[in-house]
Protein backbone atom coordinates (compact mmCIF):
# COMPACT_ATOMS: atom_id res chain seq x y z
CA UNK A 1 0.00 0.00 0.00
CA UNK A 2 1.68 3.18 -1.18
CA UNK A 3 1.22 6.29 -3.20
CA UNK A 4 3.27 7.40 -6.17
CA UNK A 5 3.92 11.06 -6.91
CA UNK A 6 4.22 12.48 -10.41
CA UNK A 7 4.76 15.90 -11.91
CA UNK A 8 8.16 16.75 -10.42
CA UNK A 9 11.19 17.24 -12.68
CA UNK A 10 14.66 17.19 -11.10
CA UNK A 11 16.87 19.26 -13.41
CA UNK A 12 20.09 18.99 -11.41
CA UNK A 13 21.32 17.23 -8.33
CA UNK A 14 24.76 16.45 -6.85
CA UNK A 15 26.41 19.48 -8.46
CA UNK A 16 26.82 18.04 -11.97
CA UNK A 17 25.73 19.31 -15.37
CA UNK A 18 26.29 22.58 -17.24
CA UNK A 19 26.10 25.93 -15.45
CA UNK A 20 25.86 29.57 -16.44
CA UNK A 21 27.70 32.18 -14.36
CA UNK A 22 25.95 35.51 -13.87
CA UNK A 23 28.78 38.00 -13.16
CA UNK A 24 30.52 35.59 -10.79
CA UNK A 25 34.14 35.35 -9.75
CA UNK A 26 36.36 33.28 -7.51
CA UNK A 27 36.43 29.50 -7.14
CA UNK A 28 33.62 27.52 -8.78
CA UNK A 29 32.45 24.01 -9.53
CA UNK A 30 31.09 20.92 -7.88
CA UNK A 31 31.86 20.53 -4.18
CA UNK A 32 31.42 17.62 -1.81
CA UNK A 33 32.21 19.74 1.26
CA UNK A 34 28.76 21.29 1.56
CA UNK A 35 25.55 19.75 0.21
CA UNK A 36 22.06 18.80 1.29
CA UNK A 37 20.94 15.93 -0.92
CA UNK A 38 22.94 13.41 -2.89
CA UNK A 39 26.71 13.73 -2.46
CA UNK A 40 27.60 17.22 -3.70
CA UNK A 41 26.40 20.70 -4.62
CA UNK A 42 27.51 23.49 -6.96
CA UNK A 43 29.50 26.23 -5.22
CA UNK A 44 30.91 29.69 -5.91
CA UNK A 45 32.84 32.24 -3.84
CA UNK A 46 31.96 35.89 -4.36
CA UNK A 47 30.87 39.12 -2.74
CA UNK A 48 28.11 41.36 -4.15
CA UNK A 49 25.30 40.71 -6.60
CA UNK A 50 26.24 37.61 -8.57
CA UNK A 51 24.89 34.13 -9.20
CA UNK A 52 24.80 31.03 -11.34
CA UNK A 53 22.18 28.81 -12.96
CA UNK A 54 21.80 25.29 -14.31
CA UNK A 55 21.24 24.64 -18.01
CA UNK A 56 17.87 22.89 -18.09
CA UNK A 57 17.75 22.72 -21.89
CA UNK A 58 20.25 24.13 -24.39
CA UNK A 59 17.45 24.54 -26.96
CA UNK A 60 15.08 26.09 -24.41
CA UNK A 61 12.12 24.54 -22.59
CA UNK A 62 8.57 25.75 -21.92
CA UNK A 63 8.27 26.95 -18.33
CA UNK A 64 4.97 28.78 -18.51
CA UNK A 65 2.72 28.10 -15.50
CA UNK A 66 5.56 26.32 -13.74
CA UNK A 67 6.61 26.20 -10.10
CA UNK A 68 10.40 26.47 -9.76
CA UNK A 69 12.24 25.36 -6.63
CA UNK A 70 15.90 26.22 -6.10
CA UNK A 71 17.69 24.98 -2.97
CA UNK A 72 20.54 27.31 -1.99
CA UNK A 73 22.81 28.37 0.86
CA UNK A 74 24.90 31.48 1.54
CA UNK A 75 27.58 31.29 4.23
CA UNK A 76 28.06 34.73 5.74
CA UNK A 77 24.54 35.91 4.93
CA UNK A 78 23.04 38.43 2.53
CA UNK A 79 23.98 42.09 2.18
CA UNK A 80 20.63 43.52 1.04
CA UNK A 81 16.96 43.13 1.88
CA UNK A 82 14.27 41.09 0.17
CA UNK A 83 12.79 44.23 -1.42
CA UNK A 84 16.24 45.07 -2.81
CA UNK A 85 16.72 41.60 -4.27
CA UNK A 86 19.03 40.09 -1.66
CA UNK A 87 18.26 36.64 -3.12
CA UNK A 88 16.52 36.04 -6.45
CA UNK A 89 15.44 33.15 -8.58
CA UNK A 90 16.64 33.93 -12.08
CA UNK A 91 15.68 32.38 -15.40
CA UNK A 92 17.40 33.04 -18.73
CA UNK A 93 16.05 32.28 -22.19
CA UNK A 94 17.99 31.12 -25.27
CA UNK A 95 18.44 34.76 -26.35
CA UNK A 96 20.07 35.77 -23.08
CA UNK A 97 17.06 37.66 -21.66
CA UNK A 98 16.76 37.32 -17.88
CA UNK A 99 13.85 37.58 -15.43
CA UNK A 100 14.19 37.71 -11.63
CA UNK A 101 11.87 37.04 -8.68
CA UNK A 102 13.01 38.47 -5.32
CA UNK A 103 12.57 35.67 -2.77
CA UNK A 104 14.77 36.52 0.25
CA UNK A 105 16.99 39.14 1.85
CA UNK A 106 19.01 40.14 4.88
CA UNK A 107 15.74 40.93 6.65
CA UNK A 108 14.32 37.43 6.12
CA UNK A 109 17.26 35.04 5.68
CA UNK A 110 19.00 33.87 8.84
CA UNK A 111 21.28 31.27 7.31
CA UNK A 112 21.13 27.61 6.38
CA UNK A 113 19.66 25.84 3.38
CA UNK A 114 16.66 27.56 1.85
CA UNK A 115 14.04 26.40 -0.66
CA UNK A 116 13.21 29.35 -2.91
CA UNK A 117 9.85 28.80 -4.63
CA UNK A 118 8.25 30.79 -7.43
CA UNK A 119 5.40 30.31 -9.88
CA UNK A 120 6.38 31.70 -13.29
CA UNK A 121 2.74 32.78 -13.76
CA UNK A 122 3.31 35.48 -11.13
CA UNK A 123 4.68 38.89 -12.08
CA UNK A 124 8.48 39.12 -12.17
CA UNK A 125 10.31 41.50 -9.85
CA UNK A 126 12.65 42.73 -12.58
CA UNK A 127 14.46 41.78 -15.78
CA UNK A 128 17.54 42.52 -17.86
CA UNK A 129 15.67 44.98 -20.06
CA UNK A 130 13.58 42.37 -21.84
CA UNK A 131 11.71 39.68 -19.91
CA UNK A 132 12.78 36.10 -20.49
CA UNK A 133 10.64 34.17 -22.98
CA UNK A 134 8.97 31.56 -20.74
CA UNK A 135 8.60 29.19 -23.70
CA UNK A 136 12.38 29.08 -24.31
CA UNK A 137 14.09 28.88 -20.90
CA UNK A 138 17.70 27.68 -20.99
CA UNK A 139 18.97 28.39 -17.44
CA UNK A 140 17.41 28.42 -13.95
CA UNK A 141 19.36 29.42 -10.85
CA UNK A 142 19.98 31.86 -8.03
CA UNK A 143 21.40 35.38 -7.79
CA UNK A 144 22.34 36.73 -4.36
CA UNK A 145 23.90 39.84 -2.86
CA UNK A 146 26.46 37.99 -0.77
CA UNK A 147 28.10 39.58 2.24
CA UNK A 148 31.90 39.43 2.42
CA UNK A 149 33.25 36.00 3.37
CA UNK A 150 36.69 35.01 4.62
CA UNK A 151 38.68 31.96 3.53
CA UNK A 152 39.03 30.28 0.18
CA UNK A 153 36.00 27.98 0.20
CA UNK A 154 32.80 28.78 -1.75
CA UNK A 155 30.24 30.81 0.17
CA UNK A 156 27.25 30.37 -2.20
CA UNK A 157 25.81 26.94 -3.04
CA UNK A 158 23.01 25.51 -5.18
CA UNK A 159 21.95 21.96 -4.33
CA UNK A 160 18.99 21.39 -6.67
CA UNK A 161 16.88 22.96 -9.39
CA UNK A 162 13.36 21.47 -9.57
CA UNK A 163 10.16 22.24 -11.45
CA UNK A 164 6.54 21.10 -11.46
CA UNK A 165 3.26 22.29 -13.02
CA UNK A 166 1.56 25.05 -11.04
CA UNK A 167 -1.55 22.84 -10.94
CA UNK A 168 0.41 20.68 -8.50
CA UNK A 169 1.78 17.22 -7.80
CA UNK A 170 -0.41 14.23 -8.68
CA UNK A 171 -0.79 11.54 -6.00
CA UNK A 172 -1.87 8.13 -7.30
CA UNK A 173 -1.93 4.59 -5.90
CA UNK A 174 -3.52 3.93 -2.51
CA UNK A 175 -2.79 4.67 1.12
CA UNK A 176 -4.28 4.96 4.59
CA UNK A 177 -1.78 7.67 5.63
CA UNK A 178 -2.01 10.12 2.77
CA UNK A 179 -0.15 13.15 4.09
CA UNK A 180 2.53 11.21 5.95
CA UNK A 181 3.31 9.20 2.82
CA UNK A 182 3.57 12.39 0.79
CA UNK A 183 6.10 13.68 3.32
CA UNK A 184 8.05 10.41 3.23
CA UNK A 185 8.27 10.66 -0.57
CA UNK A 186 9.88 14.08 -0.28
CA UNK A 187 12.06 13.20 2.71
CA UNK A 188 13.64 10.29 0.84
CA UNK A 189 15.20 12.69 -1.70
CA UNK A 190 15.03 15.97 0.27
CA UNK A 191 13.23 17.93 -2.42
CA UNK A 192 12.01 20.51 0.10
CA UNK A 193 8.50 20.81 -1.34
CA UNK A 194 6.92 18.82 1.51
CA UNK A 195 8.24 19.16 5.05
CA UNK A 196 7.21 18.07 8.53
CA UNK A 197 7.57 20.28 11.57
CA UNK A 198 6.27 19.31 15.02
CA UNK A 199 4.25 16.50 13.47
CA UNK A 200 2.51 18.81 10.97
CA UNK A 201 2.97 18.23 7.23
CA UNK A 202 3.65 21.44 5.25
CA UNK A 203 3.11 21.45 1.47
CA UNK A 204 4.40 24.20 -0.85
CA UNK A 205 2.28 23.42 -3.91
CA UNK A 206 -1.22 22.18 -4.79
CA UNK A 207 -1.93 18.45 -4.78
CA UNK A 208 -4.14 16.46 -7.14
CA UNK A 209 -5.58 13.24 -5.71
CA UNK A 210 -5.89 10.41 -8.24
CA UNK A 211 -6.30 7.18 -6.23
CA UNK A 212 -6.76 3.67 -7.55
CA UNK A 213 -9.83 1.59 -6.67
CA UNK A 214 -8.57 0.98 -3.11
CA UNK A 215 -8.49 4.71 -2.52
CA UNK A 216 -6.70 7.39 -0.52
CA UNK A 217 -7.42 7.72 3.19
CA UNK A 218 -6.13 9.93 5.98
CA UNK A 219 -6.91 9.78 9.70
CA UNK A 220 -5.91 12.20 12.46
CA UNK A 221 -3.40 14.01 10.25
CA UNK A 222 -2.67 17.74 10.07
CA UNK A 223 -1.58 19.31 6.78
CA UNK A 224 -0.85 22.95 5.98
CA UNK A 225 -0.67 24.29 2.45
CA UNK A 226 2.06 26.90 2.85
CA UNK A 227 2.10 30.16 0.92
CA UNK A 228 5.70 31.26 0.21
CA UNK A 229 6.12 34.89 -0.76
CA UNK A 230 8.27 37.12 -2.94
CA UNK A 231 8.64 40.87 -3.55
CA UNK A 232 7.30 41.93 -6.95
CA UNK A 233 8.87 45.41 -6.92
CA UNK A 234 5.87 47.02 -5.21
CA UNK A 235 4.30 44.47 -2.85
CA UNK A 236 5.01 41.25 -1.07
CA UNK A 237 2.92 38.75 -3.02
CA UNK A 238 2.24 35.02 -2.89
CA UNK A 239 4.91 33.09 -4.80
CA UNK A 240 2.16 30.68 -5.89
CA UNK A 241 -0.90 31.45 -7.99
CA UNK A 242 -2.75 28.39 -6.70
CA UNK A 243 -2.64 26.14 -3.67
CA UNK A 244 -4.96 23.57 -2.13
CA UNK A 245 -6.42 20.19 -2.96
CA UNK A 246 -8.12 18.93 -6.12
CA UNK A 247 -9.57 15.69 -7.42
CA UNK A 248 -11.71 14.62 -10.35
CA UNK A 249 -11.42 10.91 -9.52
CA UNK A 250 -14.32 8.50 -9.01
CA UNK A 251 -12.39 6.29 -6.57
CA UNK A 252 -12.61 6.60 -2.76
CA UNK A 253 -11.03 9.52 -0.91
CA UNK A 254 -11.51 9.59 2.87
CA UNK A 255 -10.61 12.17 5.50
CA UNK A 256 -11.28 11.31 9.14
CA UNK A 257 -10.60 13.78 11.96
CA UNK A 258 -8.05 15.59 9.79
CA UNK A 259 -7.16 19.28 10.02
CA UNK A 260 -6.51 20.71 6.54
CA UNK A 261 -5.33 24.31 6.47
CA UNK A 262 -4.66 26.81 3.69
CA UNK A 263 -2.11 29.12 5.30
CA UNK A 264 -2.63 32.86 5.31
CA UNK A 265 0.81 34.47 5.13
CA UNK A 266 0.77 37.65 7.21
CA UNK A 267 3.69 39.10 5.23
CA UNK A 268 1.66 39.28 2.02
CA UNK A 269 0.25 42.74 1.32
CA UNK A 270 -0.35 42.21 -2.39
CA UNK A 271 -1.74 39.24 -4.32
CA UNK A 272 -2.64 36.04 -2.46
CA UNK A 273 -2.70 32.53 -3.87
CA UNK A 274 -6.04 31.10 -4.96
CA UNK A 275 -6.72 28.61 -2.15
CA UNK A 276 -9.02 25.91 -3.54
CA UNK A 277 -10.98 22.83 -2.54
CA UNK A 278 -12.03 21.31 -5.86
CA UNK A 279 -13.98 18.06 -5.61
CA UNK A 280 -16.50 19.24 -8.22
CA UNK A 281 -15.87 16.22 -10.45
CA UNK A 282 -14.83 13.73 -7.75
CA UNK A 283 -17.25 10.87 -7.20
CA UNK A 284 -16.54 9.26 -3.81
CA UNK A 285 -15.27 11.71 -1.20
CA UNK A 286 -16.04 11.02 2.46
CA UNK A 287 -15.05 13.60 5.05
CA UNK A 288 -15.84 12.93 8.72
CA UNK A 289 -15.18 15.35 11.59
CA UNK A 290 -12.54 17.14 9.53
CA UNK A 291 -11.66 20.83 9.76
CA UNK A 292 -11.14 22.82 6.56
CA UNK A 293 -9.61 26.20 7.39
CA UNK A 294 -8.61 29.23 5.36
CA UNK A 295 -9.79 28.10 1.93
CA UNK A 296 -11.03 31.32 0.37
CA UNK A 297 -10.43 30.69 -3.33
CA UNK A 298 -12.64 30.94 -6.39
CA UNK A 299 -13.36 27.19 -6.48
CA UNK A 300 -14.61 25.68 -3.20
CA UNK A 301 -16.67 22.85 -4.64
CA UNK A 302 -17.55 19.79 -2.56
CA UNK A 303 -18.96 17.82 -5.48
CA UNK A 304 -22.11 15.81 -6.06
CA UNK A 305 -24.29 13.13 -4.50
CA UNK A 306 -21.46 10.59 -4.25
CA UNK A 307 -19.67 12.76 -1.69
CA UNK A 308 -20.56 12.93 2.01
CA UNK A 309 -19.47 15.41 4.69
CA UNK A 310 -20.41 14.59 8.28
CA UNK A 311 -19.44 16.65 11.31
CA UNK A 312 -16.99 18.77 9.31
CA UNK A 313 -16.08 22.36 10.18
CA UNK A 314 -15.47 25.01 7.52
CA UNK A 315 -13.59 27.81 9.27
CA UNK A 316 -12.61 31.13 7.73
CA UNK A 317 -13.44 29.88 4.23
CA UNK A 318 -15.00 31.53 1.22
CA UNK A 319 -18.36 30.56 -0.26
CA UNK A 320 -18.67 26.75 -0.19
CA UNK A 321 -20.65 25.18 -3.04
CA UNK A 322 -21.79 21.67 -3.90
CA UNK A 323 -23.86 19.89 -6.53
CA UNK A 324 -25.82 17.58 -4.29
CA UNK A 325 -23.27 16.21 -1.84
CA UNK A 326 -24.72 15.01 1.47
CA UNK A 327 -24.08 17.51 4.27
CA UNK A 328 -24.87 16.40 7.82
CA UNK A 329 -23.99 17.93 11.19
CA UNK A 330 -21.49 20.35 9.63
CA UNK A 331 -20.42 23.71 11.04
CA UNK A 332 -19.70 26.92 9.14
CA UNK A 333 -17.82 29.61 11.05
CA UNK A 334 -16.40 33.06 10.31
CA UNK A 335 -16.79 32.96 6.55
CA UNK A 336 -14.92 35.60 4.58
CA UNK A 337 -17.32 35.93 1.62
CA UNK A 338 -19.90 38.70 1.92
CA UNK A 339 -22.31 36.74 -0.31
CA UNK A 340 -22.47 33.87 2.18
CA UNK A 341 -20.62 30.98 3.78
CA UNK A 342 -22.58 28.48 1.71
CA UNK A 343 -24.41 28.59 -1.61
CA UNK A 344 -27.79 26.85 -1.32
CA UNK A 345 -29.69 25.86 -4.45
CA UNK A 346 -32.17 23.22 -5.54
CA UNK A 347 -29.47 20.51 -5.46
CA UNK A 348 -28.57 21.04 -1.81
CA UNK A 349 -28.94 18.06 0.56
CA UNK A 350 -28.25 19.53 3.99
CA UNK A 351 -29.64 18.73 7.42
CA UNK A 352 -28.60 19.21 11.05
CA UNK A 353 -26.01 21.90 10.26
CA UNK A 354 -25.09 25.16 12.01
CA UNK A 355 -23.93 28.58 10.82
CA UNK A 356 -22.03 30.98 13.07
CA UNK A 357 -21.81 34.47 11.59
CA UNK A 358 -19.31 37.09 12.70
CA UNK A 359 -20.73 40.15 10.98
CA UNK A 360 -18.79 39.67 7.73
CA UNK A 361 -21.75 38.74 5.53
CA UNK A 362 -24.57 36.26 5.09
CA UNK A 363 -24.62 32.65 6.22
CA UNK A 364 -26.44 31.29 3.16
CA UNK A 365 -26.39 32.65 -0.38
CA UNK A 366 -29.62 31.29 -1.89
CA UNK A 367 -29.65 30.83 -5.67
CA UNK A 368 -32.32 29.48 -8.00
CA UNK A 369 -32.18 29.78 -11.77
CA UNK A 370 -35.63 28.68 -12.92
CA UNK A 371 -38.94 30.54 -12.98
CA UNK A 372 -40.70 27.98 -10.78
CA UNK A 373 -42.01 29.21 -7.44
CA UNK A 374 -40.75 27.26 -4.43
CA UNK A 375 -43.66 27.50 -2.05
CA UNK A 376 -45.72 25.27 0.23
CA UNK A 377 -44.70 21.62 0.07
CA UNK A 378 -42.29 22.52 -2.76
CA UNK A 379 -40.50 25.04 -0.57
CA UNK A 380 -36.90 24.79 0.62
CA UNK A 381 -36.60 22.48 3.64
CA UNK A 382 -34.40 23.82 6.44
CA UNK A 383 -34.26 20.73 8.64
CA UNK A 384 -32.50 21.34 11.95
CA UNK A 385 -30.48 24.22 10.49
CA UNK A 386 -29.30 26.64 13.17
CA UNK A 387 -28.19 30.25 12.70
CA UNK A 388 -26.40 32.56 15.11
CA UNK A 389 -24.57 35.86 14.83
CA UNK A 390 -26.58 37.03 11.83
CA UNK A 391 -28.10 40.46 11.35
CA UNK A 392 -31.66 41.72 11.03
CA UNK A 393 -33.99 41.27 8.07
CA UNK A 394 -32.96 43.07 4.86
CA UNK A 395 -29.39 43.81 5.90
CA UNK A 396 -25.96 42.83 4.59
CA UNK A 397 -25.64 40.27 7.40
CA UNK A 398 -29.10 38.65 7.29
CA UNK A 399 -28.86 34.88 7.65
CA UNK A 400 -30.02 34.20 4.07
CA UNK A 401 -29.38 36.38 1.04
CA UNK A 402 -32.01 36.06 -1.71
CA UNK A 403 -29.92 36.29 -4.87
CA UNK A 404 -31.91 34.31 -7.43
CA UNK A 405 -31.34 34.61 -11.18
CA UNK A 406 -35.11 34.77 -11.67
CA UNK A 407 -35.74 37.61 -9.25
CA UNK A 408 -39.55 37.39 -9.19
CA UNK A 409 -39.93 33.81 -7.91
CA UNK A 410 -41.55 33.23 -4.52
CA UNK A 411 -39.71 31.09 -1.98
CA UNK A 412 -40.88 29.49 1.26
CA UNK A 413 -38.18 28.27 3.63
CA UNK A 414 -39.87 25.49 5.59
CA UNK A 415 -38.13 25.47 8.95
CA UNK A 416 -38.27 22.18 10.85
CA UNK A 417 -36.20 22.23 14.01
CA UNK A 418 -33.36 24.70 14.31
CA UNK A 419 -34.31 28.35 14.33
CA UNK A 420 -35.98 30.75 11.94
CA UNK A 421 -33.50 32.70 9.76
CA UNK A 422 -33.63 36.37 8.83
CA UNK A 423 -33.86 37.07 5.08
CA UNK A 424 -32.32 39.75 2.88
CA UNK A 425 -34.99 40.37 0.23
CA UNK A 426 -33.78 43.76 -1.00
CA UNK A 427 -33.49 44.66 -4.70
CA UNK A 428 -32.83 43.26 -7.20
CA UNK A 429 -34.89 40.46 -5.65
CA UNK A 430 -38.55 41.26 -6.32
CA UNK A 431 -40.32 38.07 -5.27
CA UNK A 432 -41.82 37.10 -1.94
CA UNK A 433 -39.68 35.07 0.43
CA UNK A 434 -40.63 33.92 3.89
CA UNK A 435 -39.28 31.59 6.53
CA UNK A 436 -42.01 29.33 7.85
CA UNK A 437 -41.63 27.12 10.88
CA UNK A 438 -42.92 23.66 9.88
CA UNK A 439 -44.04 21.36 12.65
CA UNK A 440 -45.53 17.89 12.91
CA UNK A 441 -49.23 17.39 13.62
CA UNK A 442 -49.73 13.77 14.69
CA UNK A 443 -52.82 11.77 15.64
CA UNK A 444 -52.52 8.28 17.18
CA UNK A 445 -55.67 6.12 17.48
CA UNK A 446 -55.85 3.25 20.04
CA UNK A 447 -58.58 1.04 21.46
CA UNK A 448 -59.33 0.88 25.19
CA UNK A 449 -56.68 -1.80 25.68
CA UNK A 450 -54.00 0.40 24.08
CA UNK A 451 -53.84 -1.53 20.82
CA UNK A 452 -53.31 0.48 17.63
CA UNK A 453 -56.32 0.77 15.34
CA UNK A 454 -55.40 0.61 11.67
CA UNK A 455 -57.53 2.26 8.95
CA UNK A 456 -59.37 4.58 11.31
CA UNK A 457 -60.51 7.58 9.29
CA UNK A 458 -59.24 10.86 10.75
CA UNK A 459 -60.26 14.39 9.85
CA UNK A 460 -58.51 17.31 11.56
CA UNK A 461 -59.24 20.83 10.42
CA UNK A 462 -58.66 24.43 11.46
CA UNK A 463 -61.01 25.93 14.06
CA UNK A 464 -61.63 29.62 14.64
CA UNK A 465 -59.04 31.76 16.42
CA UNK A 466 -55.96 31.11 14.27
CA UNK A 467 -54.40 32.37 11.03
CA UNK A 468 -56.26 29.79 8.88
CA UNK A 469 -59.85 30.00 7.87
CA UNK A 470 -62.05 27.58 9.83
CA UNK A 471 -62.55 24.27 8.02
CA UNK A 472 -59.10 24.13 6.34
CA UNK A 473 -57.91 20.50 6.23
CA UNK A 474 -54.76 19.83 8.24
CA UNK A 475 -54.75 16.04 8.62
CA UNK A 476 -57.05 13.74 6.69
CA UNK A 477 -56.92 10.05 5.79
CA UNK A 478 -56.52 6.58 7.31
CA UNK A 479 -54.24 5.56 10.16
CA UNK A 480 -51.37 3.18 9.45
CA UNK A 481 -50.57 -0.17 11.11
CA UNK A 482 -49.34 1.75 14.17
CA UNK A 483 -52.59 3.68 14.39
CA UNK A 484 -50.81 6.88 13.29
CA UNK A 485 -51.56 9.55 10.74
CA UNK A 486 -49.53 12.76 10.62
CA UNK A 487 -48.64 15.89 8.70
CA UNK A 488 -44.89 16.45 9.09
CA UNK A 489 -44.84 19.73 7.17
CA UNK A 490 -47.48 21.96 8.72
CA UNK A 491 -46.45 25.60 8.30
CA UNK A 492 -46.64 27.19 11.73
CA UNK A 493 -47.07 30.93 12.07
CA UNK A 494 -49.15 31.41 15.26
CA UNK A 495 -51.08 29.08 17.61
CA UNK A 496 -53.78 27.37 15.55
CA UNK A 497 -56.90 25.85 17.24
CA UNK A 498 -58.06 22.62 15.56
CA UNK A 499 -61.10 20.37 15.73
CA UNK A 500 -61.90 17.00 14.22
CA UNK A 501 -62.83 13.37 14.73
CA UNK A 502 -61.81 9.76 14.20
CA UNK A 503 -64.18 7.03 12.92
CA UNK A 504 -63.91 3.26 12.42
CA UNK A 505 -66.91 1.22 11.33
CA UNK A 506 -65.80 -1.29 8.71
CA UNK A 507 -67.11 -4.72 9.87
CA UNK A 508 -69.00 -6.23 12.83
CA UNK A 509 -66.64 -6.85 15.70
CA UNK A 510 -64.51 -3.82 14.84
CA UNK A 511 -67.00 -0.98 15.18
CA UNK A 512 -66.03 2.04 17.28
CA UNK A 513 -67.81 5.14 18.43
CA UNK A 514 -66.68 8.41 16.86
CA UNK A 515 -63.92 10.06 18.92
CA UNK A 516 -63.69 13.89 18.88
CA UNK A 517 -60.42 15.81 18.59
CA UNK A 518 -59.85 19.26 20.08
CA UNK A 519 -56.50 20.96 20.49
CA UNK A 520 -54.12 23.73 19.46
CA UNK A 521 -51.06 23.49 17.23
CA UNK A 522 -48.16 25.28 18.93
CA UNK A 523 -44.60 26.11 17.83
CA UNK A 524 -43.64 22.53 18.73
CA UNK A 525 -46.54 20.99 16.79
CA UNK A 526 -49.37 18.80 18.11
CA UNK A 527 -49.32 15.17 19.22
CA UNK A 528 -52.76 13.76 20.09
CA UNK A 529 -53.58 10.22 21.22
CA UNK A 530 -57.21 9.05 21.06
CA UNK A 531 -58.90 6.05 22.62
CA UNK A 532 -61.86 4.74 20.65
CA UNK A 533 -64.61 2.81 22.42
CA UNK A 534 -66.03 -0.28 20.76
CA UNK A 535 -69.62 0.08 19.47
CA UNK A 536 -71.33 -3.34 19.25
Amino acid sequence: MAISVSGLTVHTQNGGGSWQDWATGGGSGSTTATFLSGTSAQGRKFTGVKGFGFEVNAAGTDMRNTILVVRWLVNGGLASTKAAGGARIRIEDTSGNESDWYVDGSDTYTGGWREATIDTATAESGNSGTAANLQLIQYVGIVVDAAASSGGDPNVYVDEVLSLPNTGLTLSGNTTNLWDELYNWDDTSLYGIVQKRAGVVFVRCPVILSPDATGHASTDEVVVFEEPSYYDGSNTDSALTLTGITSADADPIEFTRDVIIAESNADINGTNADKEIDFVSAGDVTSDTTTWRGFDGTTLGLGGSGNTYTGDTFLGCGEITDTGSVMRECFFRNGVAAAGMYEWDEETDMEDCSFFGDGTGHSIHFTHNSATNLTGASGIPLTNINFSGGGATDTATSDIDMDTDTTTIDVDFNVSGGNTPTLDTRAPYAGTAQAINTVTVKVTVLDTSGTAIQDARVLLEADTGGDLAAGTDIVTGLTDVSGVIQNTGFSYTNPQPVTGRARKSSTPGSLYKTAPIIGTISSTGLDVTLQMIEDE
